[in-house]
């Protein structure tokens, strides 16, 4: 008996000297992470003192504790389709650069283009997708939308060669599915009818993109299927916008649909990759012959500069990707920003982000004018916005520019979009290559917009049809931005 009593005397004390050890551990951890954490804090100070930095002054204000309130605005405004409207005025307010705090961490907005410049280009290697790549992945997977550092060079190189390729090609790659648009618009070009273009354009980017990329047109696809990939790639896209906006807290939006949508999308795009994989044995590469439809354009559009300044106007107001965020992966500055005045360097620490507001950054007037909210495609005429440099950002910028775009970004970027589509359409450019500085994705727009208006040239809005304010519109935000209400018209 008194050696039972012992034995369970020293096992209590065991446990005990157990959870004071693990005590012990823990707190000597958090001592040291946080003496750690302050040395480089004052590391950080220091090194925004050398550069000349100043605190900022505009920050948004809140009211619940942690800025909950901020969330709740945000959300409700997005749920209501008004997100990038709701934050208009704020930074009309405030200014082109601002501070936000939430749950006690601060980060940064900037519409400002020498700090959009800074975080995009000169100082690129400063700053990574943080958690953006976690509230990707499930959607995207591995590659060049969520990687960083030396992987994404590698995946990043990989594509170049083969893009460079799609920049080769010849807009005979339209005509089949700028056909199979037009048809599908013919079939519903019935006298007093609605038609949404939008869904209409989406499927006709799917098809160019999937024929040049992969080999086989999208309608190789069932049309179930191919309903069915829509429908899931939007949704996959709507739910990972969420979870890149809830950052560290990602995990918290995974349902079964969207971990099912994002199946549905990968093995898809599977399909078409296995396809192709097994006819490069058997396929020879096929050489385009010269193709005349650039010059029946032409022949319906004497003058292409319009259309050139629409579709720049129409990147400026709306466009793709109107937020972007970057993360910093060690102590950095952005050029302005601090001090009253707002013209100081400011310090970002190692882990802060910083939002890229594209869209308001295209509507600040600074940069456009008293009239930057209106559609005036006269303003990229002549050299009003010769100097607009980083201040126009359709296909962001830097060493992660979009690899379908090759327009470098420059004061003289968009008009050498101009001179090569016009010297394309006057005959002058060999018509079975894409201009050298022409994008592809704006090529592709602009043929799909005027067979439209060749095939339909009384369209117009539908009677009765609301017309509001310019930024007032309903917005669907996913990954991208996109009207809620489609893009509504009568074509007879």
């Amino acid at each position: 008996m008194p050696v039972q009593i012992y034995d369970g005397f020293a096992a209590t004390l065991s446990g005990v000297d157990l959870r004071l050890s693990l005590f012990a551990v823990v707190l000597c951890y958090g001592a040291y992470r946080y003496l750690q954490r302050r040395s480089e804090y004052s590391s950080e100070t220091a090194y925004g003192i050398k550069n000349g930095c100043k605190p900022i002054t505009a920050t948004i204000p809140y009211r619940w504790p942690g800025g909950l309130d901020l969330l709740k605005r945000q959300y409700d405004a997005n749920a209501a389709q008004g997100l990038l409207a709701y934050q208009t005025p704020i930074f009309e307010k405030f200014g082109p650069n601002l501070e936000i705090k939430l749950f006690g961490n601060s980060g940064y907005i900037t519409l400002d283009p020498l700090n959009v410049e800074a975080v995009l280009s000169t100082r690129f290697e400063d700053y990574g997708l943080g958690s953006r790549s976690d509230g990707l992945f499930r959607f995207l997977g591995e590659g060049i939308f969520t990687q960083d550092g030396d992987k994404w060079r590698h995946s990043r190189e990989l594509l170049r060669r083969p893009f460079t390729r799609i920049h080769y090609q010849t807009l005979e790659g339209f005509n089949e599915h700028l056909d199979d648009m037009i048809s599908a618009l013919s079939a519903s070009a019935k006298k007093g009818v609605t038609v949404d273009l939008q869904p209409l354009f989406f499927r006709f980017t799917l098809a160019t993109t999937t024929a040049l990329i992969f080999g086989q047109p999208v309608k190789s696809i069932d049309g179930e299927e191919q309903n069915s990939f829509s429908n899931s790639f939007d949704y996959a896209s709507m739910i990972s916008g969420l979870r890149i906006r809830l950052a560290e807290f990602y995990f918290l939006y995974t349902t079964s649909r969207f971990k099912k949508a994002c199946d549905d999308v990968r093995k898809y795009a599977f399909e078409f990759v296995d396809r192709a994989l097994a006819e490069t044995s058997n396929v020879k590469e096929s050489r385009y012959d010269k193709n005349a439809f650039i010059q029946d354009l032409y022949d319906e559009m004497k003058d292409p500069e319009l259309l050139v300044f629409c579709r720049g106007l129409s990147n400026r107001l709306y466009p793709q990707l109107p937020i972007n965020v970057r993360f910093a992966t060690k102590s950095t500055i952005l050029p302005r920003g601090g001090g009253v005045d707002g013209q100081s360097p400011l310090l970002i620490r190692k882990g802060m982000g910083v939002g890229i507001a594209v869209y308001h950054m295209h509507r600040q007037k600074s940069l456009y004018g008293p009239d930057a909210e209106c559609f005036r495609p006269e303003r990229w005429e002549d050299d009003e916005l010769a100097g607009i440099g980083w201040g126009f950002l359709p296909f962001h910028g830097g060493p992660r520019q979009c690899l379908g775009s090759k327009t470098p970004i420059s004061s003289k970027g968009f008009h050498l979009q101009f001179s090569n589509l016009k010297s394309c359409f006057d005959g002058i450019a060999v018509a079975n290559k894409w201009p050298l500085t022409e994008d592809f994705a704006l090529t592709e727009a602009s043929c799909a917009v005027v067979r439209i208006i060749q095939n339909f040239p009384d369209i117009r809005l539908p009677p009765g049809h609301p017309v509001v304010p310019t930024g007032q519109e309903k917005q669907k935000l996913t990954l991208v931005a996109s009207s809620a209400d489609g893009c509504k018209v009568q074509l007879d």
